[in-house]
Order: structure tokens, then sequence, then C-alpha cells
């Protein structure tokens, strides 16, 4: 049998910055349409999941805030939501790898505040 749920897998790929820590998500989609919504920020240069769909194959692996990376090896990353649709569009027939950055929550702001009692 076939199946059409998405499958995740966490890279291991993690950056860490003065404030944030960042994870790449890479998602298996089958065709179709993916039932997220989608964001601009910093004046169009990142688009960001605003909302998954219960019904979305993505639903359970992405979140809101994830930005997409890349959709089938084409970089995303820099486009506006209108590009990032348009891409989306032409590739709706068939299956996609998608890749994704969480933001993950500083470690040291974890730490301090498992620490104070």
């Amino acid at each position: 049998s076939t199946k059409t749920l998405s499958s995740i897998i966490l890279l291991g790929m993690e950056i860490m910055t003065s404030q944030q820590s960042f994870t790449k998500v890479a998602v298996n989609v089958p065709p179709g349409r993916l039932g997220i919504h989608l964001v601009g920020k910093e004046g169009g240069n990142r688009t960001i999941i605003s909302m998954v769909n219960d019904d979305s194959p993505l639903a359970g692996t992405i979140i809101r805030g994830d930005q997409i990376l890349s959709i089938n090896g084409v970089d995303v990353s820099g486009m506006n939501t209108a590009g990032i649709l348009e891409v989306c569009q032409h590739q709706s027939t068939m299956a996609k790898r998608m890749e994704f950055r969480r933001t993950m929550p500083s470690s040291s702001s974890e730490r301090n505040a498992s620490s104070s009692s």
C-alpha cells in the first residue's frame, strides 16, 4: 500500500548564536496541497509558516514559525510568499522534499529557568 503520510528527519544541524539555535527539519511530502499558510517577514525577504491546517500532510511535523528553506532542492529561503507559492504550484503534482529552519529556545535561557527555585 502507498503511504501518504509525510516523514520527518531531524538532521541534527544546530547553529548556535548568542540568543538562539536553529535546527534544520527535512520533510518528505506527497503530491497535492500542502495545507499551510505563509506570512512574509523582514520586508518580505523571509517567509515563515503562520498556520498548519489539521488535514495538512505536514501537520505534526512542522510548526508555526518554521521558515521554508528549500523545495525539491530549490532554494526559497530568500523568496517572498508569492515566489514560494509559485514554486509550490509548479511542483503540486509531484512528491516534494522540503527543508525548514526551526528556531529553538536558547540553551542558556532554559538552564537559567530550570536552575531558579
